[in-house]
Parts: structure tokens; sequence; C-alpha cells
């Protein structure tokens, strides 16, 4: 195999070094690899920096086991949590049972005193109604009714009437 180094960049180096880095290079191949890097000064310092940064990724993505007791905890976290939201919508349900009850047995005692007030109130009699005679009627329309013959005269009606102005 002939390696292309091109100012520092080996091209044909690359899917070895991969290789080797996940342990799969065996024989000649690893041996070609070993006669390169130490030759070859940008591909040594590329396959350590890869290499470290394998480290790096390797031991700190490793999570720490959980102790026994910690499902337990959360857990029992988690109950008291939704526990406390419980008791929150019921202590709203309990508020909207008690407005609603007060607002019926006001509802009601307002009906028993409309009630007895009808059943104790002297009844209206029929002449009080509520239609006037001539005579109280003519205090309340101050202009007198007046029919125009024609629509000219109509529309000299309305303009020559000053409604509530003096």
């Amino acid at each position: 195999m002939e390696w292309n180094n091109k100012q520092g960049n080996c091209t044909s180096c690359e899917s070895l070094m991969e290789d080797s880095l996940e342990g799969t290079l065996r024989g000649e191949d690893a041996k070609r690899l070993q006669r390169h890097l130490s030759e070859c000064a940008s591909c040594r310092e590329e396959y350590s920096a890869v290499e470290a940064s394998r480290r790096l990724l390797r031991y700190g993505s490793a999570a720490p086991e959980a102790s026994p007791g910690f499902s337990r905890i959360v857990m029992a976290r988690i109950r008291e949590a939704e526990s406390q939201v419980a008791e929150g919508q019921a202590g709203l349900l309990r508020t909207l049972v008690a407005f609603a009850s007060r607002l019926a047995i006001t509802a009601t005692l307002a009906l028993g005193v409309l009630i007895a007030y009808t059943a104790v109130a002297p009844p209206v009699p029929r002449t009080q109604s509520a239609t006037l005679n001539a005579s109280e009627r003519s205090g309340l329309f101050t202009d007198p009714v007046q029919q125009a013959a024609t629509r000219d005269g109509f529309l000299r009606m309305i303009a020559d009437t000053s409604y509530g102005e003096k």
C-alpha cells in the first residue's frame, strides 16, 4: 500500500486509523500504520487527538449506578406531588360547591320573600291601570298633533319643530 502524503494530509491512512482506534486492525496493516505514524507528524497528531477524544467520551458517558433507594425516593416524591395537586383540585371543587349552595339558599329566600309579599300586599284595583285619560295626556305632549296635507308641508313641519330646544 502506498501512502499519499500531500502537505501532511494522508488520505489512505484515515480508514486504517479508524480501524485501529476501534481495535479491529491486525497483521500487516497494523505494522504499516505504525511505520507511517512514526514517520508522519501530522497523522501522529491527528491519531493521538482522536484517541484522546474517544477516551474522554468513553469516561464521560459512563453514568453512575443509582442507589437501591433512589427509585423509592423518587416515586415517593412523585406521589406526594400528585396528592398535593389532587388536594388543590379538591379544595377548588369544595369552594365551588359551597358557593353554589349559598347561591341556591339566597335564591330560595328571595323567592320566599316575593311569595310572602304577594300574599300579604293588597291587590291593585283594576281602575288604577296604566291607561291615561285625555286630561292627563295633554300635559305630557306639549306639541299639538298636526297632519301635513302634502309632502312639502310635512318637511316644513319637521324643520320648524324644535325638539327640546328653547
